[in-house]
């Protein structure tokens, strides 16, 4: 078993008792192992060639930004079609039944604000 070294500090300083700090090492070693497979998975996939990652700035957010106060849009899906507005994105695709419900809008003005 390998501790983690701030763990192990303590234990040569007797401030946590052995077994306990193993208990939590390890909780956070296999926490640890999750979350490293969970993001080389998601690294792995936005490798894909159909995939194009597009970095999010002001006129993005303030775009986004507009379309949640204006059009009720939920955030994660506003910074979507607004980087898809942006980028002249022919077709954005999603099986999220309250963003199909306002296509054929005038996504233009939308994000323009009033």
């Amino acid at each position: 078993m390998v501790l983690n070294p701030e763990y192990a500090r303590l234990i040569r300083s007797r401030a946590v008792p052995y077994n306990m700090a193993a208990m939590v090492s390890l909780y956070t070693s296999a926490r640890a192992m999750d979350i490293y497979l969970w993001l080389t998975y998601i690294r792995k996939f936005f490798r894909r060639s159909y995939i194009r990652v597009y970095n999010l700035d002001r006129k993005l957010a303030e775009a986004a930004q507009n379309l949640v106060w204006n059009q009720g849009i939920k955030p994660k899906d506003a910074i979507r079609v607004a980087t898809a507005i942006h980028l002249k994105a022919d077709v954005l695709e999603t099986f999220d039944q309250d963003l199909i419900g306002k296509s054929g809008m005038d996504w233009q003005s939308a994000i323009e604000g009033p």
